[in-house]
């Protein structure tokens, strides 16, 4: 599997797209139209009945599948592609706190509680998602109470993945840290290990890197620069090249 660093030239100018501009049954939604026939596997399609009251729906690239603080109507599968998961503070700065891949379940706690979503869910590329009400949900986990474990793993995963990310903000004293430490764990998570090293083929920009890191673009292009110039990292056509990946770690613990 693998994710991806895309130029910043390249994603200029992506139309953001609410749920009324989603695209269902248009084989032009995916670079790989295998993704389409591709089963998904997920906590919740491994209860029985969930297929019945579940709906699917084909989104593309930039498409808003919910927004922070809004009711949450109910639960988002990945089925396949990417999305982000942001929350922004009252001043509008932004903060991507999640990259969701297929399989993963985006507003489940939100639907379960009652409460508001608590980020907002964008698509990096083009998805498949099955979406499922909170009542509908409710329903079925009444009728196969026996289920809710699978529900409870996966909000776990989800908050362990959330904690692992505060950390690397919280506990990195430099930009390079906390930019090491993204790239390795993009590279364990999407990463394909090559002959010359973990090759990352992703369609974050360096905005959207900096979003993730607490930082401004200007300097997460510098910190970029100066791995390039270590021979640590080497990016190209939209992809990037981890070459030495002790030397990264080296890098994400130097504060250590």
């Amino acid at each position: 599997m693998v994710i991806a660093l895309a130029t910043e030239e390249r994603m200029e100018g992506t139309v953001m797209r609410g749920a009324s501009k989603r695209t269902e049954g248009d084989d032009g939604d995916f670079e790989n139209s295998q993704a389409r026939a591709l089963p998904c596997i997920s906590p919740l399609h491994a209860i029985p009945g969930f297929d019945q009251i579940s709906r699917r729906k084909f989104w593309s690239k930039g498409s808003t599948l919910f927004v922070e603080g809004h009711a949450a109507r109910g639960v988002y599968v990945l089925c396949a592609g990417r999305a982000k998961l942001s929350i922004t503070s009252a001043e509008g700065k932004q903060l991507i706190v999640r990259i969701a891949r297929p399989g993963d379940l985006l507003g489940v706690h939100a639907t379960l509680t009652g409460h508001c979503y608590e980020a907002t869910a964008e698509t990096f590329a083009p998805c498949r998602v099955d979406f499922v009400s909170r009542k509908d949900l409710l329903g079925l986990l009444d009728r196969q109470k026996s289920s809710g474990l699978c529900l409870a793993i996966a909000i776990s995963k989800e908050f362990t993945e959330f904690v692992e990310h505060a950390r690397a903000l919280l506990l990195s004293v430099s930009a390079a840290e906390k930019l090491a430490r993204l790239l390795l764990r993009l590279g364990d998570e999407f990463g394909e290990l090559t002959t010359t090293g973990i090759r990352l083929q992703t369609l974050l920009t360096h905005e959207e890197i900096a979003q993730m890191i607490g930082a401004s673009r200007e300097t997460v292009t510098r910190s970029l620069n100066m791995l390039k110039r270590r021979h640590v990292i080497r990016a190209k056509n939209g992809d990037l090249m981890i070459r030495n990946r002790a030397a990264l770690a080296a890098v994400a613990q130097a504060s250590g």
